[in-house]
């Protein structure tokens, strides 16, 4: 069935038609009109039947030769899409390395100077507690409240 139908397109695959088409065209061309065409060259009933068994052993050999182009094309093609999906989970699975990696970096990087933050917030609030007004208090409680949101 996905040698006429591809689910991805939604759409019948044109490449496969066409050769049916020419092979349907020509294989009935083929048997119309050569037995025509053999007949008026001679009636000897021993040379029409052995030249009967040679145009349908022709007739297997192009068929033959016509499902083995299908099927080494069709291969090729799934061969290549199947790379390209392997190559695509690399590249996905890599790039997730990557951001995960940074992620940890950077939570790193921004702890470091957020302990140094909010511990001087927090000697600040200690040492000024006696000359804060409630406004004062309340920005150091936020500014502490809001670096322990990003632990």
């Amino acid at each position: 069935m996905s040698f006429f139908y591809s689910r991805e397109k939604k759409s019948v695959n044109t490449g496969v038609l066409k050769i049916i088409l020419i092979y349907m065209i020509t294989g009935g061309l083929w048997i119309m009109f050569s037995d025509y065409i053999i007949t008026r060259f001679t009636s000897n009933i021993d040379v029409l039947t052995r030249i009967a068994t040679a145009k349908g052993w022709l007739f297997i050999l192009v068929t033959s030769l016509l499902l083995y182009t299908l099927i080494r094309n069709y291969a090729a093609e799934k061969k290549i899409i199947e790379d390209e999906l392997i190559k695509a989970k690399e590249t996905a699975e890599e790039s997730d390395k990557l951001k995960s990696e940074f992620l940890a970096q950077m939570s790193h990087e921004i702890r470091t100077p957020l302990n140094v933050i909010l511990s001087y917030n927090s000697f600040l609030k200690e040492e000024l507690a006696d000359h804060l007004d409630k406004e004062q208090i309340n920005a150091f409680s936020a500014v502490n409240s809001a670096g322990r949101r990003l632990f």
